[in-house]
Protein backbone atom coordinates (compact mmCIF):
# COMPACT_ATOMS: atom_id res chain seq x y z
CA UNK A 1 0.00 0.00 0.00
CA UNK A 2 1.95 2.37 -1.13
CA UNK A 3 2.15 6.36 -1.71
CA UNK A 4 1.27 7.06 -5.05
CA UNK A 5 0.93 10.37 -6.44
CA UNK A 6 -1.39 11.88 -5.88
CA UNK A 7 -0.49 9.70 -4.03
CA UNK A 8 1.24 8.40 -6.87
CA UNK A 9 1.59 10.16 -10.27
CA UNK A 10 1.20 12.97 -10.71
CA UNK A 11 4.53 14.79 -12.29
CA UNK A 12 6.21 14.19 -15.36
CA UNK A 13 9.12 15.97 -14.84
CA UNK A 14 10.24 19.27 -16.91
CA UNK A 15 12.51 21.82 -16.04
CA UNK A 16 14.55 20.51 -13.45
CA UNK A 17 12.41 18.34 -11.67
CA UNK A 18 11.92 14.58 -12.45
CA UNK A 19 8.93 13.05 -10.32
CA UNK A 20 7.80 9.60 -11.00
CA UNK A 21 4.41 9.33 -11.64
CA UNK A 22 2.19 10.66 -7.19
CA UNK A 23 4.55 13.31 -9.80
CA UNK A 24 3.49 15.63 -12.70
CA UNK A 25 6.12 16.45 -14.66
CA UNK A 26 7.30 15.53 -18.17
CA UNK A 27 11.36 14.48 -17.33
CA UNK A 28 13.39 16.45 -19.92
CA UNK A 29 11.41 17.72 -22.35
CA UNK A 30 9.33 20.97 -21.29
CA UNK A 31 10.86 23.77 -19.33
CA UNK A 32 9.50 27.22 -19.13
CA UNK A 33 9.05 28.26 -22.35
CA UNK A 34 7.70 24.63 -23.20
CA UNK A 35 4.95 25.21 -20.18
CA UNK A 36 3.59 28.09 -22.51
CA UNK A 37 5.43 30.87 -20.68
CA UNK A 38 7.69 33.25 -22.36
CA UNK A 39 12.08 32.77 -22.40
CA UNK A 40 12.86 34.34 -18.87
CA UNK A 41 16.53 36.05 -19.23
CA UNK A 42 18.33 36.58 -15.89
CA UNK A 43 19.01 40.21 -14.32
CA UNK A 44 22.44 39.47 -13.13
CA UNK A 45 24.75 36.34 -12.77
CA UNK A 46 23.87 35.27 -9.52
CA UNK A 47 20.49 33.85 -10.44
CA UNK A 48 20.72 30.53 -10.94
CA UNK A 49 17.41 29.25 -13.71
CA UNK A 50 17.90 26.09 -13.56
CA UNK A 51 21.01 23.25 -12.84
CA UNK A 52 21.46 20.06 -15.05
CA UNK A 53 21.43 16.65 -13.55
CA UNK A 54 20.31 16.19 -10.05
CA UNK A 55 21.25 18.88 -7.94
CA UNK A 56 22.41 18.28 -4.36
CA UNK A 57 19.64 19.39 -1.81
CA UNK A 58 21.78 22.10 -0.71
CA UNK A 59 21.92 23.51 -4.54
CA UNK A 60 18.04 22.65 -4.91
CA UNK A 61 17.79 24.71 -1.96
CA UNK A 62 19.72 27.80 -3.05
CA UNK A 63 18.09 27.53 -5.99
CA UNK A 64 14.77 28.03 -5.01
CA UNK A 65 15.81 30.99 -2.91
CA UNK A 66 17.67 32.48 -5.81
CA UNK A 67 14.29 32.26 -7.68
CA UNK A 68 12.26 33.27 -5.25
CA UNK A 69 14.71 36.29 -4.93
CA UNK A 70 13.99 37.18 -8.34
CA UNK A 71 10.44 36.67 -8.11
CA UNK A 72 10.32 39.09 -5.33
CA UNK A 73 11.82 41.65 -7.60
CA UNK A 74 9.05 40.53 -10.63
CA UNK A 75 6.06 39.22 -8.70
CA UNK A 76 3.91 39.31 -12.27
CA UNK A 77 6.64 37.02 -14.32
CA UNK A 78 5.05 34.03 -15.20
CA UNK A 79 7.95 32.09 -16.12
CA UNK A 80 9.31 32.49 -12.59
CA UNK A 81 6.76 31.71 -10.78
CA UNK A 82 6.58 28.41 -13.02
CA UNK A 83 10.24 27.60 -12.46
CA UNK A 84 9.72 28.01 -8.57
CA UNK A 85 6.28 26.37 -8.29
CA UNK A 86 8.38 23.49 -10.11
CA UNK A 87 10.94 23.12 -7.27
CA UNK A 88 8.50 23.64 -4.48
CA UNK A 89 6.20 20.64 -5.58
CA UNK A 90 8.94 18.42 -5.83
CA UNK A 91 10.29 19.44 -2.96
CA UNK A 92 7.18 18.66 -1.16
CA UNK A 93 7.29 15.15 -3.21
CA UNK A 94 10.21 14.78 -1.69
CA UNK A 95 9.64 15.33 1.91
CA UNK A 96 6.36 14.94 2.02
CA UNK A 97 5.82 18.08 3.41
CA UNK A 98 2.67 19.91 2.00
CA UNK A 99 4.40 23.82 3.49
CA UNK A 100 6.07 23.09 0.42
CA UNK A 101 2.96 23.03 -1.43
CA UNK A 102 1.91 26.37 0.06
CA UNK A 103 5.14 27.87 -1.20
CA UNK A 104 4.48 26.90 -4.48
CA UNK A 105 0.57 28.25 -4.39
CA UNK A 106 2.57 31.04 -3.16
CA UNK A 107 4.78 31.23 -6.24
CA UNK A 108 1.53 31.65 -8.25
CA UNK A 109 -0.55 34.10 -6.19
CA UNK A 110 -0.71 36.75 -8.78
CA UNK A 111 -3.29 33.73 -11.11
CA UNK A 112 -4.29 31.67 -8.04
CA UNK A 113 -8.00 32.91 -8.40
CA UNK A 114 -7.40 33.78 -12.07
CA UNK A 115 -10.24 32.02 -14.17
CA UNK A 116 -7.96 31.79 -17.21
CA UNK A 117 -3.92 31.92 -16.22
CA UNK A 118 -1.25 31.17 -18.70
CA UNK A 119 -1.77 27.68 -19.81
CA UNK A 120 1.79 26.75 -17.46
CA UNK A 121 0.37 28.40 -14.22
CA UNK A 122 -3.37 26.55 -14.58
CA UNK A 123 -1.35 22.75 -14.71
CA UNK A 124 0.67 23.62 -11.92
CA UNK A 125 -2.06 24.87 -10.39
CA UNK A 126 -3.91 21.67 -11.10
CA UNK A 127 -1.04 20.05 -9.75
CA UNK A 128 -1.12 21.41 -6.24
CA UNK A 129 -5.03 21.11 -5.93
CA UNK A 130 -4.39 17.32 -6.72
CA UNK A 131 -1.90 17.15 -4.20
CA UNK A 132 -3.94 18.57 -1.55
CA UNK A 133 -6.61 16.03 -2.88
CA UNK A 134 -9.07 18.82 -4.73
CA UNK A 135 -9.72 16.58 -7.84
CA UNK A 136 -12.43 18.26 -8.77
CA UNK A 137 -11.13 21.50 -9.08
CA UNK A 138 -7.86 20.10 -10.58
CA UNK A 139 -9.85 18.31 -13.07
CA UNK A 140 -11.29 21.33 -13.98
CA UNK A 141 -7.82 23.16 -14.31
CA UNK A 142 -7.04 20.52 -16.49
CA UNK A 143 -9.73 20.23 -18.56
CA UNK A 144 -9.16 23.83 -19.65
CA UNK A 145 -5.64 23.84 -19.85
CA UNK A 146 -5.81 20.28 -22.80
CA UNK A 147 -8.76 22.44 -24.41
CA UNK A 148 -6.40 25.96 -24.85
CA UNK A 149 -3.00 23.67 -25.28
CA UNK A 150 -4.11 20.29 -26.84
CA UNK A 151 0.06 19.72 -27.41
CA UNK A 152 0.74 20.28 -23.40
CA UNK A 153 2.02 16.57 -22.34
CA UNK A 154 2.42 17.50 -18.74
CA UNK A 155 -1.51 18.54 -19.05
CA UNK A 156 -2.36 15.61 -20.72
CA UNK A 157 -0.87 12.96 -18.12
CA UNK A 158 -1.58 14.87 -14.86
CA UNK A 159 -5.25 14.81 -16.13
CA UNK A 160 -4.99 10.91 -17.11
CA UNK A 161 -3.67 10.61 -12.90
CA UNK A 162 -6.47 12.42 -12.19
CA UNK A 163 -9.40 10.84 -13.62
CA UNK A 164 -7.77 7.17 -12.56
CA UNK A 165 -8.51 8.72 -8.86
CA UNK A 166 -11.27 9.09 -9.27
CA UNK A 167 -12.48 5.95 -10.84
CA UNK A 168 -13.00 7.69 -14.33
CA UNK A 169 -10.77 5.50 -16.13
CA UNK A 170 -11.82 5.58 -19.85
CA UNK A 171 -11.15 9.46 -19.69
CA UNK A 172 -7.79 8.27 -18.12
CA UNK A 173 -6.96 6.60 -20.89
CA UNK A 174 -8.27 8.71 -23.71
CA UNK A 175 -6.13 11.44 -22.40
CA UNK A 176 -3.36 9.21 -22.59
CA UNK A 177 -3.63 9.05 -26.24
CA UNK A 178 -2.25 12.21 -27.48
CA UNK A 179 1.23 11.55 -25.49
CA UNK A 180 2.07 8.98 -28.39
CA UNK A 181 2.42 12.22 -30.28
CA UNK A 182 3.89 14.53 -28.13
CA UNK A 183 6.36 12.06 -25.64
CA UNK A 184 8.51 8.98 -26.18
CA UNK A 185 7.12 6.03 -25.92
CA UNK A 186 7.78 5.22 -23.08
CA UNK A 187 6.01 7.95 -21.41
CA UNK A 188 2.80 6.70 -23.34
CA UNK A 189 2.68 3.48 -22.27
CA UNK A 190 3.39 4.15 -18.53
CA UNK A 191 0.73 6.60 -18.59
CA UNK A 192 -1.21 3.63 -20.35
CA UNK A 193 -0.21 0.80 -18.03
CA UNK A 194 -1.21 3.12 -14.88
CA UNK A 195 -5.03 2.55 -16.02
CA UNK A 196 -4.23 -1.01 -17.74
CA UNK A 197 -2.99 -2.54 -14.33
CA UNK A 198 -6.03 -1.53 -12.54
CA UNK A 199 -8.73 -2.19 -14.54
CA UNK A 200 -7.93 -6.26 -15.85
CA UNK A 201 -5.49 -5.82 -18.38
CA UNK A 202 -2.23 -6.06 -16.17
CA UNK A 203 -0.69 -8.69 -18.45
CA UNK A 204 -0.64 -6.62 -21.57
CA UNK A 205 0.26 -3.72 -19.98
CA UNK A 206 3.60 -5.37 -18.72
CA UNK A 207 4.53 -6.56 -22.04
CA UNK A 208 3.70 -3.19 -23.51
CA UNK A 209 6.06 -1.77 -20.71
CA UNK A 210 8.79 -3.93 -20.82
CA UNK A 211 8.75 -3.51 -24.91
CA UNK A 212 9.24 0.10 -24.33
CA UNK A 213 12.28 0.13 -21.92
CA UNK A 214 13.96 -1.92 -24.14
CA UNK A 215 13.34 0.96 -26.94
CA UNK A 216 14.30 3.56 -24.54
CA UNK A 217 16.53 6.19 -24.87
CA UNK A 218 18.86 7.06 -22.43
CA UNK A 219 16.90 10.26 -22.06
CA UNK A 220 14.07 8.47 -20.74
CA UNK A 221 12.93 7.80 -17.63
CA UNK A 222 13.42 4.52 -16.55
CA UNK A 223 13.25 4.84 -12.61
CA UNK A 224 9.66 5.87 -13.13
CA UNK A 225 8.83 3.57 -15.63
CA UNK A 226 10.28 0.50 -13.53
CA UNK A 227 8.34 1.52 -10.37
CA UNK A 228 5.33 1.32 -13.00
CA UNK A 229 6.44 -2.66 -14.01
CA UNK A 230 7.07 -2.79 -10.59
CA UNK A 231 3.14 -2.21 -9.80
CA UNK A 232 2.03 -4.98 -12.86
CA UNK A 233 4.75 -7.48 -11.14
CA UNK A 234 2.93 -6.83 -7.92
CA UNK A 235 -0.41 -6.99 -9.36
CA UNK A 236 -0.28 -10.11 -10.89
CA UNK A 237 1.61 -12.19 -8.20
CA UNK A 238 4.98 -11.82 -8.71
CA UNK A 239 7.05 -10.44 -6.09
CA UNK A 240 10.31 -11.20 -6.92
CA UNK A 241 10.70 -9.37 -10.15
CA UNK A 242 8.63 -6.40 -8.09
CA UNK A 243 11.70 -6.35 -5.83
CA UNK A 244 14.11 -6.70 -8.23
CA UNK A 245 12.37 -3.44 -10.46
CA UNK A 246 12.19 -1.47 -7.39
CA UNK A 247 15.43 -1.57 -6.57
CA UNK A 248 16.20 -1.00 -9.57
CA UNK A 249 14.16 2.34 -9.54
CA UNK A 250 15.98 3.18 -6.71
CA UNK A 251 19.43 2.81 -8.00
CA UNK A 252 18.22 5.25 -11.10
CA UNK A 253 17.15 7.85 -8.39
CA UNK A 254 17.69 7.18 -4.42
CA UNK A 255 15.33 10.10 -3.55
CA UNK A 256 12.17 8.04 -5.59
CA UNK A 257 10.18 8.30 -2.35
CA UNK A 258 7.38 6.47 -4.11
CA UNK A 259 9.56 2.92 -5.42
CA UNK A 260 11.06 3.14 -1.55
CA UNK A 261 8.19 2.87 -0.27
CA UNK A 262 6.70 0.32 -3.14
CA UNK A 263 10.01 -1.92 -1.50
CA UNK A 264 9.34 -1.69 2.25
CA UNK A 265 5.77 -2.11 1.37
CA UNK A 266 6.75 -5.32 -0.52
CA UNK A 267 9.15 -6.12 2.37
CA UNK A 268 6.38 -6.01 5.18
CA UNK A 269 3.93 -7.90 3.07
CA UNK A 270 7.05 -11.07 3.38
CA UNK A 271 7.93 -10.49 6.88
CA UNK A 272 11.22 -9.02 6.15
CA UNK A 273 10.66 -6.19 8.81
CA UNK A 274 14.49 -5.38 9.50
CA UNK A 275 15.15 -4.70 6.05
CA UNK A 276 12.48 -2.80 5.55
CA UNK A 277 13.74 -0.67 8.31
CA UNK A 278 17.29 -0.75 6.18
CA UNK A 279 14.89 0.45 3.50
CA UNK A 280 13.47 3.57 4.91
CA UNK A 281 16.09 4.44 7.35
CA UNK A 282 17.69 7.43 7.49
CA UNK A 283 14.97 9.01 5.70
CA UNK A 284 12.42 9.66 8.39
CA UNK A 285 11.37 13.70 7.30
CA UNK A 286 9.06 11.97 5.08
CA UNK A 287 5.54 11.00 6.91
CA UNK A 288 5.04 7.84 4.26
CA UNK A 289 8.79 5.85 5.17
CA UNK A 290 8.39 7.30 8.13
CA UNK A 291 5.22 4.76 8.55
CA UNK A 292 6.76 1.88 7.25
CA UNK A 293 9.30 2.05 9.71
CA UNK A 294 6.51 2.36 12.50
CA UNK A 295 4.83 -0.11 11.21
CA UNK A 296 7.96 -2.73 10.81
CA UNK A 297 9.26 -1.57 14.06
CA UNK A 298 5.83 -2.84 16.04
CA UNK A 299 5.54 -5.71 13.91
CA UNK A 300 9.32 -6.81 14.95
CA UNK A 301 9.53 -5.92 18.59
CA UNK A 302 11.51 -3.02 18.05
CA UNK A 303 12.16 -1.02 21.04
CA UNK A 304 11.95 2.31 19.12
CA UNK A 305 9.02 1.70 17.84
CA UNK A 306 6.84 3.78 20.52
CA UNK A 307 9.24 6.85 19.57
CA UNK A 308 8.62 6.87 16.23
CA UNK A 309 5.05 5.92 16.87
CA UNK A 310 4.23 8.44 18.99
CA UNK A 311 6.01 11.45 15.91
CA UNK A 312 4.18 10.25 13.58
CA UNK A 313 1.06 10.62 15.61
CA UNK A 314 1.87 14.02 16.34
CA UNK A 315 2.94 14.69 12.33
CA UNK A 316 -0.89 13.35 11.74
CA UNK A 317 -1.90 15.42 14.38
CA UNK A 318 -0.39 18.78 12.95
CA UNK A 319 -2.01 17.93 9.82
CA UNK A 320 -5.00 18.27 11.40
CA UNK A 321 -4.61 21.17 12.67
CA UNK A 322 -3.78 23.12 9.23
CA UNK A 323 -6.88 21.52 7.23
CA UNK A 324 -4.53 18.70 5.61
CA UNK A 325 -6.89 16.04 3.71
CA UNK A 326 -3.75 14.41 2.99
CA UNK A 327 -2.94 11.71 5.10
CA UNK A 328 -6.65 9.42 5.19
CA UNK A 329 -4.57 6.39 3.61
CA UNK A 330 -1.76 6.43 5.87
CA UNK A 331 -3.40 7.47 8.97
CA UNK A 332 -5.43 4.46 8.61
CA UNK A 333 -2.97 2.04 8.56
CA UNK A 334 -0.95 3.81 11.21
CA UNK A 335 -4.59 2.80 13.37
CA UNK A 336 -4.99 -0.86 12.24
CA UNK A 337 -1.19 -1.44 12.00
CA UNK A 338 0.64 0.16 14.94
CA UNK A 339 -2.43 1.06 17.29
CA UNK A 340 -4.51 -1.80 16.91
CA UNK A 341 -7.56 0.29 16.53
CA UNK A 342 -9.57 -1.06 13.69
CA UNK A 343 -12.91 0.79 14.17
CA UNK A 344 -10.93 4.72 13.64
CA UNK A 345 -8.84 2.62 11.07
CA UNK A 346 -11.82 1.93 9.56
CA UNK A 347 -13.59 5.05 9.96
CA UNK A 348 -10.29 6.98 8.51
CA UNK A 349 -9.87 4.35 5.27
CA UNK A 350 -13.94 4.76 4.54
CA UNK A 351 -13.50 8.64 4.08
CA UNK A 352 -10.66 8.23 2.32
CA UNK A 353 -12.42 6.23 -0.09
CA UNK A 354 -14.79 8.61 -0.92
CA UNK A 355 -11.71 10.99 -1.75
CA UNK A 356 -10.32 8.76 -3.79
CA UNK A 357 -10.31 5.54 -5.77
CA UNK A 358 -6.66 3.92 -5.78
CA UNK A 359 -5.58 0.55 -4.68
CA UNK A 360 -3.70 1.22 -1.83
CA UNK A 361 -6.82 2.95 -0.70
CA UNK A 362 -8.79 -0.04 -1.40
CA UNK A 363 -6.77 -1.94 0.67
CA UNK A 364 -6.55 -0.38 3.53
CA UNK A 365 -10.65 -0.24 3.55
CA UNK A 366 -10.57 -4.15 3.30
CA UNK A 367 -8.26 -5.01 5.79
CA UNK A 368 -10.06 -2.49 8.05
CA UNK A 369 -13.58 -3.90 7.47
CA UNK A 370 -12.01 -7.54 7.61
CA UNK A 371 -10.55 -6.45 10.99
CA UNK A 372 -13.97 -5.33 12.46
CA UNK A 373 -15.72 -8.21 10.55
CA UNK A 374 -18.33 -6.27 8.61
CA UNK A 375 -18.55 -7.06 4.71
CA UNK A 376 -20.65 -4.81 4.07
CA UNK A 377 -18.16 -1.41 5.06
CA UNK A 378 -16.07 -2.77 2.44
CA UNK A 379 -18.90 -2.80 -0.03
CA UNK A 380 -17.86 0.42 -2.27
CA UNK A 381 -14.74 -1.39 -2.93
CA UNK A 382 -16.02 -4.93 -3.56
CA UNK A 383 -18.42 -2.87 -6.07
CA UNK A 384 -15.50 -1.08 -7.49
CA UNK A 385 -13.54 -4.58 -7.39
CA UNK A 386 -16.33 -5.96 -9.56
CA UNK A 387 -16.46 -3.00 -11.80
CA UNK A 388 -13.13 -2.68 -12.99
CA UNK A 389 -11.96 -6.53 -13.06
CA UNK A 390 -9.03 -5.66 -11.13
CA UNK A 391 -6.97 -8.86 -11.10
CA UNK A 392 -4.83 -8.21 -7.94
CA UNK A 393 -4.27 -11.02 -6.06
CA UNK A 394 -3.94 -9.51 -2.59
CA UNK A 395 -7.13 -7.10 -3.15
CA UNK A 396 -9.10 -10.64 -4.43
CA UNK A 397 -7.82 -12.67 -1.32
CA UNK A 398 -9.10 -10.01 1.46
CA UNK A 399 -12.65 -9.69 -0.35
CA UNK A 400 -13.06 -13.34 -0.86
CA UNK A 401 -12.36 -13.57 3.14
CA UNK A 402 -15.15 -10.69 3.44
CA UNK A 403 -17.65 -12.41 1.21
CA UNK A 404 -17.02 -16.03 2.92
CA UNK A 405 -17.41 -14.21 6.28
CA UNK A 406 -20.98 -13.23 5.55
CA UNK A 407 -22.35 -15.60 4.28
CA UNK A 408 -21.07 -17.86 7.13
CA UNK A 409 -22.79 -14.96 9.48
CA UNK A 410 -26.40 -15.86 7.74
Amino acid sequence: MTERRPKRALMIAGAVISVALTGVFLHGRTSGAGMGTRPYTPTSDDVVVEQRGRPSRDAAASQRAALRQALAERPADDTLATQLARLEIEEARRRSDPRHLGYAQAALQPWWHTQAPPVGVLVLRATIRQSRHEFQAARADLDQAVHRAPDNAQAWLTRSTVLSVLGLYEGARVSCEPLRRLTSILVAEVCFAAVDGVTGSAQSAATRLNDALAKASPDDDRGWALSVLADLDAVRGHPADAETHLRAALAANADDSYSRGALADLLLDTGRYGEAISVVDGREQNDGLLLRMAIAEHAAGSPKSGEHASELASRFQASRVRGDQLHGREEARFELMVRGNPPRALELARANWATQHEPADARILLEAAAAVGSSEAAGPVLQWLAETHNEDGRLALLAGKLRQSARSAR
